[in-house]
């Protein structure tokens, strides 16, 4: 059997994250309508940092919302002319999802606003206290993960609302 915190250093952690999470909800506000776009759009947009071709169950897996809050978030962005949509050559039950040559302009203008954000943020910090806050936040991350994976009453899918 594991160990049992102290209830008040529990208690500060969890208080701390969800400060964390409205920071992070006014921060992509705040470049979402610079951006012009809706903060769901915006997440969506985020998972092309590190991918060229996302099917619509890759983005409903990584936002973890259903393929219908992903198909009304696509299609929006299609309309914009940011995200085009193509039956997967593979699959031809699939639909690939790729950013458009506006969209590939809008996305790396949001990594340049966030890469630039955080460097701003953190400019006045030395390296070794950016050492340490980046091994605090992903061994929090990693704990965080694998109790998500390893807990089934925190297995739900959100229902796409435009929530940060």
């Amino acid at each position: 059997m594991g160990r049992t915190m102290d209830k008040n250093k529990i208690t500060i952690i969890s208080q701390i994250m969800n400060m964390m999470k409205i920071n992070c909800q006014f921060k992509d506000k705040k470049i979402a309508a610079k951006l012009n776009i809706t903060c769901s759009e915006l997440n969506c947009l985020k998972q092309y940092f590190d991918a060229d071709v996302l099917s619509v169950k890759d983005l409903a897996e990584r936002l973890n919302i259903t393929s219908g809050g992903v198909t009304r978030i696509v299609a929006s962005l299609e309309k914009a002319g940011i995200l085009r949509r193509d039956m997967d050559p593979n699959d031809r039950r699939g639909i690939n999802v790729t950013l458009t040559k506006k969209g590939e302009k809008t996305s790396k203008k949001l990594y340049d606003i966030t890469i630039n954000y955080f460097n701003t943020m953190f400019e006045k910090v030395s390296q070794k206290k950016i050492d340490e806050i980046l091994k605090g936040i992903t061994t929090l991350n990693d704990i965080w993960v694998d109790n998500i994976e390893n807990n089934d009453k925190l297995d739900v899918q959100l229902s796409g609302s435009d929530n940060c």
